[in-house]
């Protein structure tokens, strides 16, 4: 029973899809921005308050993007590789330039606050409050792209909302 269930796991993700380009393009600017911005606070930070946090949370954030393409396999995720503007490719999976600047950002941001200044001073219950906070955030982030193509779960995903599981 188990080796049918594995000979319908699908394994291959939709390849017939299409990255909305002009979509991918805001996103591409958005996700820019939005890093560029990280990367001079990092640097002023650094250079003017000796403080070298945001930088290395920065260099943390891209380096966690170059597990996304396991993350794709093992969560069943695709990024549409027709008309995509490709940053890199691993495990058989193109990965999409806003994709690598928006998790260099998003991560980066998401340590600083809980493990910076911010986090250092927080209290138990504060801590968990701002983690549920940007579990929500996360979860916002994620449903729109999905809703409109950028990216697809496919395959059996249970506990769906808007096409995102909730896992």
């Amino acid at each position: 029973e188990r080796e049918e269930s594995l000979s319908t796991f699908p394994l291959e993700p939709p390849r017939d899809l299409v990255m909305p380009a002009d979509l991918q393009f805001g996103s591409l600017v958005f996700s820019g921005a939005v890093f560029a911005i990280f990367v001079l606070l990092a640097l002023w930070k650094l250079f003017v308050r000796r403080d070298p946090l945001v930088l290395f949370c920065v260099i943390g954030g891209m380096a966690a993007g170059f597990a996304e393409p396991l993350c794709d396999v093992i969560g069943m995720i695709y990024h549409p590789e027709i008309g995509q503007i490709t940053a890199y490719e691993a495990i058989g999976r193109k990965i999409p330039w806003h994709v690598v600047l928006l998790l260099s950002w998003y991560y980066a941001g998401f340590a600083w606050l809980l493990a910076g200044p911010i986090g250092a001073r927080m209290k138990r219950a504060a801590f968990w409050l701002l983690f549920a906070g940007l579990v929500v955030f996360s979860t916002m982030l994620e449903i729109a792209p999905v809703q409109q193509g950028l990216w697809k779960y496919y395959g059996e995903q249970p506990f769906t909302v808007a096409g995102m599981p909730l896992w």
